[in-house]
């Protein structure tokens, strides 16, 4: 009796860290997705700009999570350490998109982090 109440335990366990990795990934893939299409619909980008874009989100997002996760760091410290990731990625967009197309997408991000309610200057994926 032990081992099968051991042994449906362990399924249950099992059944549910599938689930729960399966379910994480799809929720990333959903928001990536979002992003694209709003990229294409506000800011008209193309296929190709967009990709960009998503592949230089994807350089800073862990760095950003780093810093917005320390719980040492002050939030002043935050906050500086943030604008210098944010002022780097901006950079990378100018140097891939164009002058235009960057003050573009960096106004769209910040109106973004305001409808959130947050700072920082990096979106989230």
């Amino acid at each position: 009796m032990k081992k099968v109440f051991l042994s449906i335990c362990f399924v249950i366990a099992a059944v549910s860290f599938v689930s729960a990795q399966q379910g994480g990934g799809g929720d990333q893939a959903d928001r990536i997705a979002r992003m694209k299409q709003r990229l294409k619909d506000e800011l008209k980008l193309t296929d190709v700009q967009i990709d960009t874009v998503i592949s230089i989100q994807q350089v800073f997002q862990p760095r950003t999570r780093e810093i917005r996760m320390d719980q040492a760091m002050s939030d002043a410290d935050k906050q500086a350490k943030m604008k210098a990731i944010s002022d780097e990625r901006n950079k990378r967009f100018e140097t891939s998109l164009g002058k235009d197309l960057a003050a573009k997408l960096t106004e769209y991000y910040s109106k973004m982090q305001q409808n959130r309610g947050g700072g920082g200057g990096s979106p989230q994926q």
